[in-house]
């Protein structure tokens, strides 16, 4: 494009009737075609947005800074071409944003046949353009404001209280442990590890005694898993408690969800890390609690309960096919790799299963890495799939199982669906084989703190819910196992012919 320059002329500013500035153009360079540049026009996509002319209310259609264009039934119209119109107010909910008089430059059918676009130009002064979207940004906040104290005047006064004291307890132990920041900078380094190593174990305790006490108070006040998932209890939450733990690498990533779920396989790698991971002494404490606390303890018990299944699988003769779904990191995999001797491995054919195939690449690289370290020889399989995906292939290779197991898929599954894919993963069993379906309980007390202050949404079962899975199958024997906790269920269903 050339240069821009105002053009003045007929219709300039050296008119002296009418004073007018025409639209700014810009001159085109040689063998361009010519631009005129008008006002920039926004469409209303707000119903807050009216004009009151006469008395009466009319739908805005689009504006600039020097006009706008509204609609008005045919039958009523209250204007008439090149009409001035003396006093106007132009409103965004109760705020009025301009008054003053327009003139009726144009009246055209509109685009709904019972209705007139009315093109208008303000007279005296400007449109306020961005001091409309001011007036939006007010009503927005007025609404988001009436709303919550609606919201809040419904909370169980119990958990406010629970909540004082949570951001209470967290102020405290995070002044403890800056505190016991600058202290350590005066140390040698033989004496920070020394200190660290007595601080960091002994402050997760108490936050373990005191946050899974505060934890069990909220489930009894309310529960959580019929409140919806965002309530203001979970806003209360997010405010005021989920900010002391965003320095704890745990809760930040389920809150954050970089796989684009909660639970994924770097979690459960934290968890069975058990360490103090985080942004300084606070963040590394808060991180442990997360490893620790009753919920995780569950998650470290399925790994020897799953290795056991899986040296009872090859305690018998004959090879072994072993099918694990959602395996996530397959840490019960890497630790027979390295635990069995080369017999044992011989017996079995692992085929790991996820959807996530970052998660499948992760156990992949660890448990070869594994095999390499202790120089064994694998029959494993790799499968990046959705489960109806993995279920039509099993269909075309028609390959059975001994063992298939599932540590906290389901958790994530209603009902319906559990019962659906139990169903398909019964079908190919082998004679004798087991299929295992861990899920968390009723009886987890601590779920407050997934739901609430992480979002990190998981669906409990009873034993019945679990049971009725298996409704319908034949020649079933079916048992439970629990961990010392009763938080999880493993339901294990024999086919026994």
């Amino acid at each position: 494009m050339g240069k821009s320059e105002i053009k003045k002329g007929e219709a300039g500013v050296g008119n002296s009737e009418e004073n007018r500035i025409s639209v700014i153009r810009i001159l085109p360079e040689k063998g361009t075609t010519r631009e005129v540049f008008r006002a920039q026009r926004s469409t209303n996509a707000s119903s807050e947005i009216r004009l009151k002319l006469a008395g009466k209310l009319f739908d805005i259609l689009n504006w600039s800074r020097t006009g706008l264009a509204f609609e008005s039934p045919k039958s009523s119209c209250p204007v008439k071409e090149n009409q001035l119109v003396s006093e106007v107010e132009i409103t965004c909910g109760e705020i009025i944003v301009y008054k003053g008089a327009l003139e009726i430059k144009s009246i055209r059918n509109s685009q709904n046949t019972d209705m007139l676009s009315v093109g208008c130009e303000f007279k005296q002064q400007l449109f306020p353009v961005v001091g409309l979207q001011s007036a939006l940004a007010v009503n927005d906040a007025a609404s988001k404001v009436d709303t919550s104290h609606q919201e809040l005047r419904d909370v169980n006064p119990e958990m406010c209280k629970v909540i004082v004291e949570f951001t209470s307890a967290l102020k405290m132990m995070k002044l403890t442990c800056a505190e016991e920041e600058d202290r350590l900078k005066q140390l040698t380094y033989d004496e920070r590890l020394e200190a660290e190593k007595i601080f960091l174990s002994e402050m997760s305790k108490v936050a373990k005694k005191y946050f899974n006490e505060m934890s069990r108070r909220v489930a009894t006040i309310i529960d959580v898993e019929v409140v919806p998932e965002n309530s203001v209890y979970h806003r209360l939450f997010e405010e005021n408690v989920y900010p002391y733990f965003q320095d704890a690498d745990l809760a930040r990533r389920a809150f954050e969800k970089p796989r684009g779920y909660a639970g994924d396989f770097e979690m459960m790698n934290a968890i069975y890390r058990n360490g103090y991971e985080g942004n300084g002494l606070f963040g590394k404490v808060l991180h442990n609690y997360i490893t620790v606390e009753d919920q995780s303890e569950t998650v470290l018990f399925r790994k020897p309960y799953f290795i056991s299944h899986l040296e009872k699988a090859v305690a018998t003769a004959g090879s072994k096919n072993i099918l694990s779904i959602a395996c996530g990191p397959a840490v019960e995999i890497q630790e027979v790799v390295k635990k069995w001797d080369q017999s044992k491995l011989d017996k079995a054919a692992f085929t790991l299963f996820d959807l996530d195939r970052m998660a499948l690449e992760h156990a992949q690289s660890k448990i070869y890495q594994a095999a390499l370290d202790h120089s064994k020889q694998l029959n494993m399989e790799f499968i990046n799939a959705s489960v109806k995906t993995f279920l039509k292939h099993n269909a075309t290779t028609k390959t059975e199982y001994d063992l298939i197991y599932s540590g906290g898929l389901f958790d994530y599954l209603d009902n319906l669906t559990s019962k659906a894919i139990v169903t398909n993963l019964y079908s190919l069993l082998k004679p004798g084989g087991r299929l295992i379906i861990g899920n968390l309980t009723k009886e987890n007390t601590t779920k407050a703190f997934c739901h609430l202050i992480t979002r990190w949404h998981l669906i409990h079962k009873t034993e019945r819910d679990m049971r009725a899975w298996a409704d319908g199958l034949e020649n079933t024997a079916i048992s439970f196992d629990y961990d010392p906790s009763h938080i999880q269920a493993f339901i294990v269903i024999v086919r026994t012919k």
